[in-house]
């Protein structure tokens, strides 16, 4: 099981991600199983928001995605059997910077809502 945190900001009860990635890259059978499960498991949650909302592309981010070599496979192949047929092609790709996606993410979406002739005038350079 992988450790995170809950609402009320505690550590629950398991072991870390990076100490599980330890474990599995040294050949820890049950740690690389957990990290298949845990593949599979998000595959099935892509899955989902392949057939609901149709994306061409899913770009991961989050620091989880150091690992990403122990969990890619299941994942890809969760998300791939448990999409509709016209959705299973989608590309799903990590982030070039995973850690940063939330933050290039929020970005994105705010010159999309503001609209970037707007976003990037410098209000200090229009006239009064």
């Amino acid at each position: 099981m992988l450790a995170g945190s809950g609402s009320d900001g505690r550590r629950r009860r398991g072991r870390a991600p990076e100490e599980l990635a330890e474990l599995a890259l040294a050949s820890h059978e049950t740690s690389q199983a957990i990290w298949e499960e845990q593949g599979m498991l998000l595959g099935v949650g892509i899955a989902v928001l392949l057939n609901v909302l149709n994306p061409k592309t899913v770009v991961l981010g989050g620091g989880v995605l150091k690992s990403w070599s122990l969990f890619k496979k299941s994942l890809l192949k969760a998300a791939r059997e448990k999409a509709l047929a016209r959705n299973a092609e989608a590309a799903i790709v990590c982030a070039p910077e995973p850690e940063k996606a939330a933050l290039i993410g929020a970005a994105v979406a705010a010159v999309r809502v503001q609209g970037p002739q707007d976003f990037f005038i410098d209000p200090d350079s229009q006239p009064s």
